[in-house]
């Protein structure tokens, strides 16, 4: 991977608040000499259920941040198991454009149950505030296996690519 340094210049996409996600005013903004370390601006949901890899392939996911829902399979999942894998959970019904988001789902093998976690991400920090509230679904052949409601007091705040050169946004819940 490069670390070569490019000039960014971090803008917020919506003025209209005056916070940023986790409750501190929005950075400064001017253009800096940045790398480009990926970071995501979201949240995470970690849970272990007691299924086997074949019963896996048959669940579904569907998590909603505030009222806007992201669902789909994890039928791509491959036949047999492997250390990990990430498998992409698309949109349900018609994107919408005023919240583009996108929802992945990574999963590893363990020696009792498979890890699974949930990555749902953002396209902009404005689009995470203090109060939000996500729901997790996780069903098999009809049956919910997991359901929860969690809200975010706070979302935490990373710089990755260094001081002024853009933050990420992220809460993370274990199951």
């Amino acid at each position: 991977m490069s670390r070569n340094p490019v000039t960014a210049s971090y803008e917020r996409p919506n003025k209209g608040s005056s916070l940023a996600p986790d409750g501190r005013p929005w950075p400064k903004e001017e253009n800096t000499l940045c790398t480009l370390i990926a970071c995501s601006t979201g949240a995470d949901f970690s849970f272990k259920p007691a299924l086997s890899w074949a019963q896996l392939r048959t669940a579904h996911v569907r998590l909603c941040h505030n009222e806007h829902c992201l669902d789909g399979s994890l039928k791509r999942l491959a036949p047999t198991p492997w250390a990990q894998q990430g498998v992409p959970v698309p949109l349900g019904g018609k994107p919408d454009p005023r919240h583009p988001a996108y929802c992945s789902v990574d999963v590893a093998q363990t020696s009792v149950n498979p890890q699974i976690t949930i990555h749902y991400s953002t396209r902009y920090d404005s689009q995470l505030a203090p109060g939000d509230k996500y729901h997790l679904e996780f069903w098999i052949a009809g049956r919910s296996l997991l359901s929860r409601s969690v809200r975010v007091e706070r979302y935490r705040r990373s710089e990755p690519n260094g001081k002024g050169c853009g933050a990420c946004y992220s809460a993370s819940f274990r199951f």
